[in-house]
């Protein structure tokens, strides 16, 4: 007879082995139908014995309507989600303090979505030391479970350029900006080797940009330099980020945020007609990249992207409150400008969210920015709890399951319009281990490093789309 069962069927790593879901009911009709020697074919609406079928059997059979088998699985247990059925701790955590167990051997979550778009966990960090790339618990979380990263901080402008060497630049004739690749090169260096994709982020904001960077000489107190010489600076930085990253690790950085929240509805100016920014985090609480280039500085840095990006690498335009709707205005306006000049592949929606956001209006709003024919990309998925009580974390898990349905609705992988490419939530676990406090309370591993119910609800919004992984979910 055929196995009937249900399988989560997934070879992770090599001593992965394949663990069975019994339809308990089923087996037990079918197995009663061969004791009894019944030989009907069971129908989808239940069993329909013949006049002779019944009169052939010495007593009558009592009728069974068989378990439904069209339907996931209903999930009830953290064991049902189980797919190594055999841990043994890795060499790198084998004296860790925290027991990884269950998040290593349950459903990984970029397999789960497969079929859809990547999914990923972000690399927190606000310094080297900090950088999960430095825990050997962070990195075997994203090994497991992530096929896209990106780091928090430390590939921002402010991580990135070093101000004395800058100093020493000028003096010897140069107004490139010198740049420290120490931490990049150990992000990449791991994701080649794991192939783990990630997001560059990001290259021009207003913020975590040092000021000195916009000064005459590159020192603290020196006036603002001319706009050419911000352009000249500009392009430099960007050419060595993309040259650093292509040239090292071809392919690695599929993406790069290349402007980052430039809208502003409140307070943006009026002539662009998409309210660029113009506060910022200069001593006079204005935006410098205005201040010197004006609006231009957005397409400018596209430009310049476009030109030294290598083949297939996506350019993105990333930002807040992209489901609000005075917003979204404003945001298309911008997108649909750069797609007319070919600068702009993908808008990066940032769905920094709480259990009370009204997750229409971000539905509505990936309908709407599909109609523009781009990638979407989920980058800084969080979606804050009231507390870190059972029942606020049941709330939670409620709304990133709902988001999640959303997203597979949309996705054009799953019969939508929406060519949505990336899912990313901003931080590996609640109490970060490598901070000395931390109080997010958003990711899908709290601060043991087990799994939330956050994390079983992303995973029963792909099993209960209708459309499973059928590598991982049958």
């Amino acid at each position: 007879m055929a196995d009937i069962r249900k399988r989560i069927v997934r070879s992770i790593n090599s001593n992965m082995t394949e663990k069975r879901i019994n339809v308990k009911l089923l087996w037990a009709v079918l197995c009663l139908a061969l004791l009894t020697g019944c030989g009907n074919k069971v129908e989808e609406n239940g069993p329909t014995d013949t006049k002779e079928s019944i009169e052939a059997q010495p007593e009558a059979i009592p009728e069974v309507t068989p378990a439904p088998t069209a339907k996931p699985k209903e999930w009830n247990t953290p064991e049902d989600y189980r797919v190594v059925d055999t841990y043994v701790a890795p060499e790198a955590i084998a004296d860790s303090k925290f027991d990884m167990e269950t998040a290593l051997t349950c459903i990984p979550l970029k397999e789960a979505y497969a079929p859809y778009f990547k999914f990923g966990l972000a690399m927190s960090g606000y310094n080297a030391q900090t950088f999960a790339i430095e825990s050997p618990e962070m990195k075997e979380l994203v090994k497991y479970h992530c096929n896209t990263t990106t780091a928090t901080n430390l590939m921002k402008p402010q991580y990135m350029l070093m101000q004395q060497e800058s100093q020493e630049a000028v003096k010897n004739g140069s107004e490139d900006p010198v740049l420290d690749f120490t931490v990049t090169d150990k992000l990449l260096a791991f994701c080649q080797e794991n192939e783990i994709g990630v997001r560059g982020h990001t290259l021009v904001w207003h913020a975590q940009t040092p000021d000195w960077f916009f000064r005459e000489g590159y020192t603290d107190d020196g006036a603002y330099v001319d706009a050419d010489t911000m352009k000249y600076r500009l392009e430099s930085y960007i050419r060595q980020m993309l040259e650093f990253c292509q040239n090292n690790y071809p392919g690695v950085v599929y993406c790069w945020d290349v402007v980052n929240e430039c809208v502003e509805p409140m307070d943006g100016e009026t002539e662009s007609g998409w309210k660029c920014r113009t506060a910022g985090n200069s001593p006079e609480g204005t935006n410098q990249w205005y201040d010197i280039l004006g609006y231009e500085y957005v397409e400018l840095a596209f430009t310049y992207a476009r030109k030294y990006a290598a083949e297939g690498v996506a350019l993105v335009y990333n930002d807040y409150n992209t489901w609000d709707s005075n917003k979204m205005f404003h945001v298309y306006n911008l997108m649909k400008y750069l797609k007319e000049k070919g600068l702009v592949d993908a808008l990066g929606m940032q769905c920094n969210l709480s259990v009370n956001t009204d997750l229409l209006d971000v539905y509505n709003s990936i309908g709407k920015y599909a109609e523009l024919g781009l990638e979407l990309q989920v980058t800084e998925l969080n979606i804050v709890a009231e507390d870190t009580s059972p029942e606020s974390y049941e709330k939670q898990a409620a709304c990133y399951k709902k988001f999640m349905q959303y997203v597979l609705s949309y996705d054009k992988d799953n019969g939508g319009n929406a060519d949505i490419s990336v899912v990313n939530i901003f931080s590996l676990m609640d109490g970060y281990l490598l901070y000395p406090s931390d109080s997010n309370n958003y990711c899908v591993f709290d601060c043991n490093i087990e799994p939330k119910p956050n994390y079983y609800s992303i995973i029963d919004a792909v099993v209960k789309s209708g459309k499973n992984n059928p590598e991982i979910l049958k």
